[in-house]
């Protein structure tokens, strides 16, 4: 009988830099300069439900600072292992007029990157295609580990989802919030 394989993956806790502030174009630019240096707020909690049960579970994350204090606040231990391919994907900035809050600024910006609109950032192609090539990577590394925890972002793990259903894993692929989990199987 073969062993249930399962890799769960996490986006990180709340940022201090995590802060609606109504800003301009310019002031989006610097707000999203801040939010991928930030480190967790320090109220940020772990929910109870990432300690794994079994001991031998491998831990990867994105060498993002807040997914990498994730992975320590939610399990007591560095990542095993830190892949490039697990950064977020881009949040392009678009010179546009006036004041919006900063998330509405992130909700266009990434529709008008979806759509195609060209930014200095990574295009949302390759950003799909380097979330295919960390989904590979933890689908052959599931092969010798049966349990991996991945930390990580919230529209690459979205991606990273995708690819691994289409591999055969099952589970729900959602978008999520801090702490939030995508949770896949197989046998």
């Amino acid at each position: 009988m073969s062993q249930l394989k399962k890799i769960v993956l996490v986006r990180h806790g709340k940022p201090e830099s995590a802060v609606n502030s109504w800003v301009s174009a310019g002031g989006f630019a610097r707000w999203v300069r801040q939010y991928e240096k930030s480190k967790l707020c320090s109220s940020t909690r772990a929910p109870l439900r990432l300690q794994p049960a079994e001991k031998a579970v491998l831990i990867v994350s994105s060498p993002s600072v807040r997914a990498v204090q994730s992975a320590l606040l939610g399990l007591g231990k560095q990542p095993d292992l830190q892949w490039r391919e697990l950064e977020e994907m881009a949040l392009p900035r678009y010179r546009m007029p006036g004041r919006l809050p900063a998330y509405v600024w992130t909700c266009i910006s990434r529709v008008a990157w979806m759509l195609g609109l060209k930014s200095r950032a990574e295009s949302y192609r390759q950003a799909k295609r380097r979330a295919a090539r960390a989904a590979v990577r933890l689908h052959k590394l599931a092969d010798s580990h049966d349990h991996i925890l991945v930390f990580g972002h919230g529209m690459m793990s979205l991606h990273i989802g995708y690819v691994l259903r289409a591999k055969g894993w099952r589970g729900r692929v959602r978008p999520l919030g801090y702490w939030g989990t995508i949770c896949l199987t197989r046998d």
